[in-house]
């Protein structure tokens, strides 16, 4: 994923999506954590008061740039015993990328990894985010400088 981050503000970087943030007890490998999933997603709400996002709440922010993303709506409809889940492509009708809000961890050998911020669904989203009810936090062009500072 391209990203923009906030002590590089004016360079894309390439990044992982799947973000561990530093901790000293946990074993990595390479800077990602082998005893922990690695975070894709950051629900928003948590980053004010939780131990893992708040040092990159308050100094590793970043932004993603994406053509869109998909979000499977589950129908509850069994198929071979598992839910039947219809994909529903999120994207621009001009087709000018999405911004999303993240938070970045730089790995030991300089790697960037990120998480993708989350917010409660709206009604409407609600009806397509029928599982968790987190799609990602999109900012808007004219945003974009005051979420990186």
């Amino acid at each position: 994923m391209r990203t923009l981050g906030r002590e590089e503000p004016n360079n894309l970087r390439l990044a992982m999506w799947a973000s561990c943030p530093q901790r000293k007890n946990w074993k990595t490998t390479r800077g990602i954590s082998r005893t922990r999933r690695p975070l894709l997603n950051a629900k928003s709400k948590n980053l004010f008061d939780h131990f893992m996002y708040h040092y990159c709440w308050e100094n590793q922010r970043c932004i993603t740039s994406v053509d869109g993303f998909f979000e499977p709506l589950n129908t509850r409809v069994k198929v071979k015993g598992k839910d039947f889940k219809v994909p529903f492509y999120f994207h621009r009708k001009n087709g000018d990328p999405i911004y999303l809000a993240g938070i970045y961890t730089n790995t030991v050998d300089g790697r960037r990894t990120i998480a993708v911020l989350t917010k409660d669904a709206t009604p409407m989203l609600a009806e397509i985010y029928n599982e968790k009810k987190r799609p990602p936090v999109i900012i808007d062009e004219e945003n974009l400088d005051s979420w990186l500072y």
